[in-house]
């Protein structure tokens, strides 16, 4: 990554923790929840701000969501975009889109949205806010919704199948077929990131990512 300084939240989170790893001695830790993070931006001057920290659905109340991940998400673009900083990488979810499908079908980049939750409304406004600061500035937006990531030190619900795994006990998957579920490594993931930093294609673009099926 030499000559692209990155400025990333959530680093210490599961996905930030393997994003730091890759970037090395480029990425700069951002929290948004210390007293100086304006500052902190303001002295590193990234090229480029990831976007990864914000409330899960499982984590707050409604009114915390929207203000995290939403409220959040604008006071840092705004912010990243008065510093000069090129690129903005938002790391959304599908939940964006919706929280399931009807029939066996799937979510695909043309899907209109509509989320179900709290979760999934506050990071289509986050969205929303990104594409309308990136029209009135010179800063590109790259968006990118993951499904579940999974991979190591993953923890949540996946960490309990994992164990379940682990020890040999049956996994209740007799609904599969009705329940399928895409997911994504966490290697995947981190090498689309890593692509969308520098790719001029990636300006002001939406990814879904998730692994084969």
């Amino acid at each position: 990554m030499t000559g692209t300084s990155v400025a990333i939240t959530g680093a210490s989170g599961f996905i930030g923790r393997h994003l730091f790893e890759a970037l090395g001695s480029a990425a700069q830790r951002i929290s948004l929840q210390d007293q100086d993070w304006k500052q902190k931006i303001s002295n590193h001057k990234p090229s480029v701000v990831i976007h990864l920290s914000g409330f899960a659905r499982v984590r707050g109340s409604e009114e915390e969501t929207q203000k995290v991940n939403s409220g959040g998400t604008k006071a840092l673009a705004e912010e990243a975009s008065r510093n000069g900083v090129r690129r903005f990488i938002f790391i959304s979810s599908i939940q964006a889109v919706a929280e399931s499908t009807d029939g066996g079908g799937s979510v695909n980049i043309n899907s209109s949205a509509a989320p179900h939750g709290t979760y999934g409304k506050s990071k289509l406004e986050a969205e929303q806010l990104l594409r309308g600061l990136s029209m009135e500035s010179r800063m590109e937006v790259v968006i990118i919704r993951p499904p579940l990531v999974y991979g190591p030190g993953v923890k949540a619900n996946f960490r309990n199948l994992l164990g379940l795994v682990e020890k040999g006990l049956p996994i209740p998957l007799s609904a599969m077929d009705r329940n399928r579920r895409s997911f994504v490594a966490v290697s995947n993931l981190i090498d689309l990131i890593l692509l969308c930093l520098k790719h001029p294609a990636a300006a002001n673009q939406t990814f879904h990512v998730s692994d084969d099926d």
